[in-house]
């Protein structure tokens, strides 16, 4: 879930790739914002939401779309929290995260 990022050093310095790594929540770009939805039956959705006639699609972070009656929702409460979860790198060692930088300096050539 989320942009094709094959040529994101094309469109970004890395200076900006860090701090979206980091900061995932600073700049929240519309297209991918998040949607929290209540329904009249009591369930509740999170994720990324597209119209498809007379259902939303809800595609949540697990990966799992959910398709929902827009007849059947009662709130839809947008989130200043990004897709991307925090601490993506808090999993990785050191070198690792070296070698994702390094990486992603080596794609902007």
């Amino acid at each position: 879930m989320g942009p094709d990022i094959t040529n994101v050093r094309q469109r970004f310095q890395l200076k900006e790739l860090v701090e979206e790594i980091v900061f995932p929540a600073q700049t929240l770009s519309d297209q991918y914002a998040t949607v929290t939805i209540h329904t009249q039956d009591g369930k509740t959705f999170s994720g990324v939401t597209a119209a498809d006639g007379d259902q939303l699609v809800i595609l949540q972070a697990s990966g799992e779309k959910v398709r929902i009656d827009r007849r059947t929702e009662e709130e839809a409460i947008p989130s200043r929290k990004s897709a991307m979860p925090d601490g993506l790198l808090e999993v990785l060692t050191l070198g690792e995260i070296v070698d994702l930088f390094a990486y992603l300096r080596r794609s902007e050539r």
